[in-house]
């Protein structure tokens, strides 16, 4: 962030695809908020079940560690008022669409970005190894809170990312993350953008 010229001031909305440690953790240190500007936006749902210490005795085993994270992170930002919560899809901010994708956790929710006809999704933990869920979407992982709603999920967006052929930004794939979904068979395929810092030749390229 600091390379692109940007300080954490001068965030001012951090939206959370859900909240699991390496997505929502970074939120705050040392009980102080790390963007002090910023409204912090989660699926309500989300909210609701990490952000309420008594889920946590009802929830599995490896996932308990998540609640009292999860509590550290947004406690400041709670403390000041500046956590907001939606529910569904709706435009969230101007060209910034909610879409909920419940499984992985109760509000996982993928964004949509959209501008000038076109379109790009986040897809948060939609997936999260490529070179095995791509090939059988079936396949789930135990962070799941509902694998069976997750594997419906995953198999939902692949299917329509082929189909429509927007960009993906898919967070567990190498970087920079961003690429195109391909039908392959009854698999998939991932297509990834090449990343270029689209320098602008020199004199001598040029010529």
């Amino acid at each position: 962030m600091r390379a692109a010229g940007y300080r954490a001031d001068d965030i001012d909305a951090v939206l959370i695809t859900h909240i699991h440690g390496d997505h929502s953790g970074g939120l705050a240190q040392d009980g102080k908020m790390l963007f002090p500007n910023a409204t912090v936006y989660v699926n309500r749902h989300d909210a609701d079940f990490w952000l309420n210490a008594a889920n946590k005795p009802k929830a599995a085993e490896n996932q308990r560690p998540g609640f009292d994270q999860a509590a550290q992170q947004f406690a400041p930002y709670l403390a000041a008022g500046k956590v907001k919560t939606f529910d569904g899809e709706s435009e969230l901010l101007p060209g910034i669409w909610t879409r909920p994708a419940t499984g992985h956790t109760p509000g996982h929710t993928v964004y949509a970005l959209r501008s000038g006809g076109h379109e790009l999704r986040f897809w948060g933990d939609l997936l999260h190894v490529k070179d095995v869920q791509f090939a059988a979407p079936e396949v789930t992982i135990r962070f799941d809170v509902d694998s069976p709603a997750a594997e419906r999920q995953r198999k939902a967006a692949f299917a329509d990312a082929a189909s429509r052929g927007y960009l993906v930004a898919a967070a567990h794939t190498p970087f920079p993350g961003i690429g195109y979904v391909r039908k392959d068979g009854k698999a998939y395929d991932w297509l990834p953008v090449p990343y270029t810092t689209h320098t602008r030749p020199t004199a001598q390229a040029e010529r």
